[in-house]
């Protein structure tokens, strides 16, 4: 082995940019910042998290009992 050889196989990028299976990243960096600085992007990204959340809350909810069972007074008051 070479040199050359040994530094393509221990570096990270172990296959030519040319592969015909490795994506373009200069191409999807583009494609992606011009994603990013559309405003229905992030619409749709905060009504997902925000629907997650509901999600999440509900199913926690649930798996807690609800807070309609239990009481708003403590059980042993101080005052009789």
């Amino acid at each position: 082995m070479t040199l050359e050889s040994l530094k393509m196989w221990f570096s990270r990028r172990r296959m030519p940019e040319w592969h015909p299976h490795m994506p373009n990243r200069h191409d999807m960096a583009l494609r992606f910042e011009h994603i990013t600085h559309n405003e229905r992007f992030w619409l749709v990204v905060t009504l997902t998290a925000l629907f997650a959340l509901l999600i999440f809350l509900a199913i926690l909810g649930a798996v807690k009992g609800g807070g309609a069972e239990q009481p708003i007074y403590p059980h042993f008051p101080i005052m009789p």
